[in-house]
């Protein structure tokens, strides 16, 4: 789902959306090298504002919008948003959103619909909550990074973190660590979701990812072929949803220590129906 500035409340979220999204699009991007091509003296200032440290100010919109590749409707946009975060009273606020309404198109998709999406879509999401329900959680990005060791994708995280958040999904407790306030996020079974598409494909890449770096004590791999009567479908599915939904009951914990990732893929191998003898072929290791 493309991001719109016109989707945001917020011009810091919408900043970090976009630096996560360069930084997944290319490995090499370095926050540090892009201030530096926007005309910024220093890359501690936008460093700050991805932690959430600092607003924005007006003064940075000329080179925020040439690194971000703003129109110019879209610069004023954000200069909308950067006002509404900076506004003093409840009064100048006001209006300030109001101008802000007047500048986003009408038929625009609203930023829930797209967190709810990439919360769905994307791996690091559920990892996050998994994380969370931990015995050590984690207080920030960079904690978050180090556990998950992905500590190249900080500022993905960032913005995963402060999705979770929009969508109430993830919440502070009073010492400052994250937990998850669901057990799980799931899509209706057999709906067609692109969220849900995406998320199956980024599981099977990681799955495969980790077959070598990951030693066999850490890791089961189960896989089979195997010939069936296409009316035993429903019930082959039902059975992999009970075992799920069993499985994830029998492992539920209060001393978690660690996050591991269940993936269960059954599909056809054939394109019709093919003669068999009901034999199934088995791989385990």
């Amino acid at each position: 789902m493309k991001q719109s500035i016109y989707q945001y409340r917020s011009a810091s979220r919408y900043l970090l959306d976009r630096v996560a999204d360069m930084q997944t699009q290319d490995q090499r991007f370095s926050v540090r090298q892009w201030s530096k091509e926007m005309g910024f003296q220093t890359h501690s200032l936008i460093s700050m504002v991805l932690q959430g440290k600092r607003n924005l100010t007006l003064k940075q919109v000329p080179y925020l919008s040439r690194g971000l590749k703003l129109s110019t409707p879209e610069t004023l946009f954000f200069q909308g948003l950067i006002q509404v975060e900076n506004a003093k009273t409840p009064e100048e606020k006001r209006w300030c959103e109001l101008w802000v309404s007047e500048l986003r198109p009408k038929s625009i998709q609203t930023i829930r619909e797209v967190d709810e999406y990439a919360a769905i879509a994307d791996w690091i999401h559920p990892a996050l909550l998994a994380l969370s329900d931990t015995a050590a959680s984690f207080r920030n990005a960079s904690e978050a990074a180090k556990a998950l060791g992905l500590k190249d994708k900080t500022h993905e995280i960032a913005a995963a973190i402060a999705r979770l958040e929009s969508l109430s999904l993830l919440k502070k407790t009073p010492r400052g660590y994250y937990f998850a306030t669901c057990n799980r996020m799931t899509t209706k079974d057999d709906v067609a979701n692109a969220g849900a598409r995406e998320y199956h494909r980024q599981a099977a890449a990681l799955a495969a990812e980790k077959v070598e770096p990951t030693p066999i004590t850490e890791r089961e791999y189960q896989s089979m072929a195997l010939a069936i009567p296409k009316d035993k479908l429903p019930l082959a599915k039902d059975l992999i949803r009970k075992f799920r939904t069993q499985f994830s009951a029998a492992m539920e914990s209060t001393k978690a220590d660690s996050v591991y990732q269940l993936n269960l893929h059954f599909f056809p191998l054939t394109n019709s129906k093919v003669e068999t003898k009901g034999a199934s072929h088995e791989i385990s290791h």
